[in-house]
This record gives C-alpha cells, sequence and structure tokens, in this order.
C-alpha cells in the first residue's frame, strides 16, 4: 500500500532562464527525484525563499510531514534576512522533530542552524563517490541494504567542517569528510545533488559564471559517462520519510 506525503519545498535558487526554459526549474528536479521513491506519492508545495523571502508559518509547518531545502549559489554563513529566516525555520523543524532533508546548501544550512560550522574549499563541479558510514545507516536504520558507495553530482565551494552536536555523519569522501549528516530519524542531509539528472548538471554548470572553463569541461564530460545513485539515494528516502522518529 502506498503512502500519501506533503512535503516542503524551501526553494533556494532559481535556474537562469536558459536552464528554466529547457530543463524546467529547482522544483521539477525534485519531482522528478521524489517519483523514483518506490510505493510513496509525494505532493510538494513550494516556498521561493530566496526569490520572495518566503517561510512557512507554524500552521503550515505543522501541515507538513516534512521539508527539504534545495541548493543554492548563496553560501550558508552568509548574512542575508531570507538566509536568517530560513535558519529559524529549520531550529522549528528540529524542534519538532518534523522530516528535514536538505542537499547541497540545504545541507550546510541545516549544519549551521544546528550548531555545526561551515566554511569555504575548494571548488568542486562533477562527480564524487560517496562511501557509507554503514555502522550510521544500520543505527539509524535509513537503509537495511546499503551499498559501500554512491555516486552523486555536486557543485559547491563551501563544506560543512564540523557537524552539529547530536548529529551522525552518514557519508564521507575524498572532497570532504562530512558529505551529510543524520539524527534521530527526522534529519537528513547530502552534500550532492541526487535530483540532478546528467543533462541538468551539465546544462546547470554550462552556466556558471564564476568556474574556470577547465573545470566546466571536466565536470560536463562527468556528465556523460557517469550513472549517479539517485534511484539508490530514493531508496534512503523512502526509509527516512517513513520510519518512525526516536
Amino acid at each position: 500500500m502506498g503512502r500519501n506525503l506533503k512535503i516542503g519545498l524551501l526553494k533556494c535558487e532559481q535556474f537562469k532562464d536558459d536552464v528554466r526554459n529547457k530543463h524546467g526549474d529547482m522544483e521539477d528536479q525534485f519531482r522528478w527525484f521524489f517519483s523514483l521513491i518506490p510505493d510513496m506519492t509525494i505532493e510538494l508545495k513550494v516556498w521561493e525563499c530566496k526569490e520572495k523571502n518566503e517561510i512557512p508559518n507554524d500552521k503550515e509547518l505543522d501541515e507538513l510531514d516534512g521539508i527539504v531545502l534545495s541548493g543554492s549559489n548563496t553560501s550558508a554563513y552568509d548574512d542575508h534576512e531570507w538566509v536568517r529566516n530560513l535558519i529559524e525555520v529549520v531550529k522549528k523543524a528540529d524542534a519538532k522533530k518534523k522530516k528535514v532533508y536538505g542537499s547541497c546548501f540545504g545541507h550546510q544550512l541545516i549544519c549551521r542552524s544546528l550548531g555545526g560550522f561551515v566554511d569555504k574549499r575548494n571548488q568542486v563541479s562533477g562527480s564524487v563517490v560517496q562511501k557509507v558510514v554503514q555502522d550510521a545507516v544500520k543505527k539509524h536504520g535509513v537503509w537495511k541494504h546499503a551499498p559501500e558507495t554512491m555516486e552523486i553530482f555536486e557543485m559547491h565551494k563551501d563544506a560543512v567542517t564540523k557537524a552539529p552536536p547530536g548529529t551522525t555523519v552518514w557519508v564521507t569522501s575524498n572532497e570532504t569528510n562530512i558529505e551529510g549528516v543524520l539524527k534521530d530519524g527526522h534529519l537528513l542531509t547530502n552534500q550532492g545533488h541526487p535530483e540532478f539528472r546528467n543533462e541538468v548538471f551539465a546544462a546547470l554548470v554550462s552556466a556558471m559564471d564564476d568556474t574556470p572553463d577547465d573545470a566546466k569541461k571536466r565536470a560536463i564530460q562527468d556528465s556523460k559517462s557517469v550513472t549517479p545513485s539517485s534511484n539508490e539515494f530514493a531508496q534512503v528516502l523512502k526509509h527516512f520519510f517513513t520510519m518512525e522518529v526516536s
């Protein structure tokens, strides 16, 4: 029997026009990604956090089964009003033990919100092999049959350098020791973008203004040869969204 969930997407970036016209916007990538989750239908409600400074109020937050924080060109440590507002939402959701998932900027913002630290790092644009910490996923019950590794597209120049208190690191890589954290069955993050298909990733890299041409070429070549672990990650989200919160 399938489950129906109402998830709030806290959208932290709008794609450039040329990318959006061909591939859709951020919410379209998450709708595709969520469609991979077996036996689950997700109704996605979108808040334009960066473009319109929108955030769910307390009543709206209570009505959701969970929230998702997207990627962004903004740094998680920037002092913008919409970033500060987003931090307060994360803190409220964490206190309520509401399901919270974040990718890339979302991962970093969640960690900053809960006492972790985010710092500048060398720019990463390409596929990254993430090593799954088996003891962590088994302890938290988010994945009964986890593979040793996942390959995920990443594009970022910041990284979480200190995990928040009370969280467990569940994926690492050669790029950063903290690729994602877990907390008490209600919080899950990942530095990568399992919601991006190959052609979308290539289009986004091509549109980046602050990336050297040689780095763009390597990343686009990655996008042609890599099969990202989106289906495997969808299994993670299935367990995460349905597991009991401790």
